[in-house]
């Protein structure tokens, strides 16, 4: 049987690799690249090298080795070219792919490398498999490669939630390393609740839909998505991976991943399922959900009542909700068809459930000032005083990525498409303070937006 991997290189930021705790992703477990290693009949190992940066050895590889796949986002893809030079150098009978988030919206500039063979610009379960089975042909889906001189980009096909194999996550070796970070961490910076007691727990991430409920930027202007349907998992086949993985795991904290967790209609499906299946409702917790807030509106107070149960009833106990500003005109420029009103009934539906939120704001969206600032802080600081623990605010600084509407809005400034515009090679820190230039409008940039960047978290 042939051997191969798939590696997650560490992402760069201000010239660091974020390895450790320090990465961003380290409480999320890789449920992509898991997934793709779970669905095909070959020896595929998932290595994260945030969290095992020494895990490989790139000058060292066994000849039995034949596929390296590497998870490309905008973050790691400076070192995924770097990981890639070595093992052409080091290993160079080995057959390198390239998949991912990043190279769904760039494999036209990707392609032109000298280091990659053959890069995945959809969903890799199906590619990944027969690549690894039958070479690189016409007949995979969603794959290009060149042959003699000649671009090939295969069809895009979607996969199908219902009837993919569930990650096996005994295919990622540092799950025991990731299992005691959690264990130990106490301020969580991503799937875990700050002073919950997770001793015995196993973490793990299921996703129940894929795409977004509203469509691609549909009304997020710094959505990164492209043209993707929404499918959402079957509520029967979600009931049964968490029964499954209860039987392995004791008790399971779940953090589900996609984009709007908040679909009633699969929520009261999944709910009957669970009952029907026999699920031990003790034995699991969903502390990580993303939930929007056009969703989360309901006026009818029955209705609202039913919600409530049913949240409760699926153990959730913390839902991420994108407030993303507090200023009305801003508002509309991010997120359109949302209104002030929806945010407060939203943060209202989940504090009566009993419901912890993630609350996450933007800063220096196109028309910033220190002003409107000074409004989401307020605003940010009455959630807490509303919900106290119940609150945590989230911050960010706004980063335009390809192919994003407001990506295309920074392009038709001359600097920045000159910059920025005819590479796949972007920096996040020099992406945020570009960002910072075009669209705060306020003075003294970036300090005044990294000064309120900094009261925001002080909030916690």
């Amino acid at each position: 049987m042939d051997k191969s991997l798939i590696i997650i290189p560490a992402d760069y930021f201000r010239g660091e690799l974020q390895t450790g705790w320090a990465s961003l992703w380290a409480e999320w477990l890789p449920i992509g690249p898991l997934s793709v290693a779970s669905n095909n009949s070959h020896n595929t190992m998932v290595i994260d090298e945030a969290i095992t940066p020494d895990y490989i050895d790139y000058n060292n590889f066994s000849d039995d080795i034949e596929d390296i796949g590497f998870w490309v986002s905008i973050g790691n893809y400076q070192t995924v070219l770097e990981r890639s030079r070595l093992i052409r150098e080091s290993a160079p009978w080995v057959r390198i792919g390239w998949g991912g988030p990043y190279c769904h919206i760039m494999w036209k500039k990707m392609i032109e490398r000298p280091e990659v063979d053959w890069i995945c610009y959809g969903y890799g379960e199906e590619a990944w498999e027969r690549v690894l089975k039958e070479g690189l042909n016409k007949d995979i889906p969603n794959i290009v490669y060149t042959e003699e001189g000649e671009l090939i980009v295969t069809h895009q096909k979607l996969r199908d939630l219902r009837t993919l194999k569930k990650p096996n996550f005994d295919l990622l070796p540092d799950l025991e390393i990731r299992k005691k970070y959690f264990m130990e961490e106490e301020e969580h910076c991503g799937v875990g609740i700050p002073g919950v007691d997770y001793e015995g727990w196993q973490i793990l991430s299921m996703i129940s839909a894929d795409g977004c409920p509203v469509g691609p930027q549909g009304r997020c202007t710094f959505c990164t998505r492209g043209e993707e349907a929404y499918i959402v998992h079957g509520a029967e086949v979600y009931a049964k991976n968490i029964k499954e993985y209860i039987e392995k795991y004791g008790k399971i904290i779940i953090s589900e991943i996609c984009d709007d967790f908040m679909n009633r209609g699969f929520l009261r499906n999944l709910d009957k399922e669970l009952t029907k299946q026999n699920v031990p409702r003790d034995k699991f917790y969903i502390d990580f959900c993303f939930g929007s807030v056009g969703f989360l509106t309901i006026r009818d107070r029955k209705k609202k009542k039913e919600f409530i149960e049913l949240l409760k009833a699926l153990n959730i106990r913390r839902v991420f909700i994108g407030y993303e500003h507090r200023v009305q005109e801003q508002l509309d420029i991010v997120k359109g068809g949302i209104n002030l009103e929806q945010q407060d009934e939203a943060t209202d539906l989940l504090l009566e459930a009993g419901i912890a939120i993630d609350a996450a704001f933007l800063l220096s969206v196109p028309g910033e000032t220190e002003l409107t600032m000074e409004i989401v802080y307020n605003y940010a600081k009455e959630l807490k005083n509303k919900g106290g623990d119940k609150i945590r605010i989230r911050r960010q600084v706004l980063i335009l990525i390809p192919p994003s509407a407001l990506w295309q809005k920074g392009l038709k400034d001359p600097q920045f498409k000159e910059k920025f515009g005819d590479t796949a090679l972007l920096d996040i820190w020099e992406l945020t303070k570009a960002t910072i230039e075009l669209f705060y409008e306020g003075k003294n940039k970036p300090g005044e937006v990294y000064k309120y960047f900094n009261k925001l978290e002080e909030l916690n």
